[in-house]
């Protein structure tokens, strides 16, 4: 079943239904989408007069073979940071373009808490995000660029061009606060990562995912996504616990062998080696498979 709808809004699902939550939202100040803009915050009896919008281009494309696609020409590189209303100061614009990362984080939030209320209690939700970078064409807004809602009250926060925003994080820590408990902070190594223009750093290969639970205890089978044992490992453990090879104790060699090699395989850490998959498919950041695979085999079980 596919609900189409603001994830702003009520989710029209029961609370403690869901077992597993796999998303990745839209990252800060990337790209702006074909869709319509939500109105957050504010008075919802307000009678709402938005201020003027001021267009940016946002410079993304420059240097990316992914954006040599045909269909992607459609994507357009003019955005805005949304606008306030002038009366309540709600805030009208589109998730992921908002004017400080600030307030990005705060809307993230705002559908955590509808992602916690559906969730069971030993759910698991995986959140996949990456970075962003201020001014210098990574992101948008430099110095002086970031301005919070229209009263002269709220301070401009400065950021230098061309800094790492450190989105993920701040989400991460925001959710921590708001409850939650991260229980990996997981990173995604993308092995055919896009290549990137940029001279004066280095090009980004990864992305991450933080894997949050709403209690100390829930649903997780690390037997289903083990991996396989390197052939080295094995050798390596067999000679270790080889009994005429200890001297002066005594060892369950069985148990032994199968707490530092297990027979299902080896767990496979918190650095996920996954490369992008190709689809003919009409989207800007599809995941591959084998991705999503790995966080449903081991947050679910059959029936869920």
């Amino acid at each position: 079943m596919i609900y189409k709808q603001s994830v702003f809004e009520p989710w029209p699902i029961e609370s403690e239904t869901i077992q597993a939550i796999c998303t990745s939202p839209p990252y800060f100040a990337l790209r702006k989408y074909a869709i319509p803009d939500v109105i957050i915050g504010g008075d919802k009896d307000c009678k709402h007069e938005f201020g003027l919008t001021k267009d940016k281009l946002l410079n993304l494309q420059a240097g990316n073979p992914e954006f040599k696609r045909e269909w992607r020409k459609e994507a357009t590189q003019i955005i805005n940071n949304g606008s306030f209303c002038i009366h309540c100061n709600a805030w009208q614009g589109q998730y992921g373009l908002e004017p400080t990362p600030q307030m990005y984080v705060e809307h993230t939030r705002l559908w955590a808490k509808e992602a916690w209320r559906v969730l069971k209690n030993d759910g698991v939700l995986f959140l996949n995000l990456a970075d962003s970078y201020s001014g210098g064409g990574r992101g948008y807004g430099g110095k002086s660029e970031y301005l919070i809602g229209n009263g002269a009250q709220n301070p401009k926060l400065d950021y230098p061009n061309k800094c790492q925003l450190l989105i993920p994080p701040r989400v991460a820590i925001a959710l921590v606060d708001g409850g939650w408990t991260l229980r990996n902070t997981i990173i995604w190594y993308k092995s055919n990562a896009m290549p990137e223009s940029v001279t004066d750093r280095f090009s980004k290969k990864y992305e991450y995912i933080f894997m949050f639970t709403k209690q100390e205890k829930y649903y997780f089978d690390l037997d289903a996504i083990r991996e396989p044992h390197k052939e080295v490992s094995i050798e390596r453990v067999k000679h270790k616990f080889n009994p005429t090879k200890v001297v002066g104790r005594a060892i369950n060699n069985e148990g032994d062998m199968i707490r530092f090699c297990h027979p299902l395989g080896k767990n496979p850490g918190d650095v996920w080696s996954i490369p992008t998959q190709p689809s003919s498919e009409k989207h800007y950041a599809m995941w591959p498979e084998i991705l999503v695979e790995r966080m449903v085999k081991c947050s679910t079980k059959a029936g869920d």
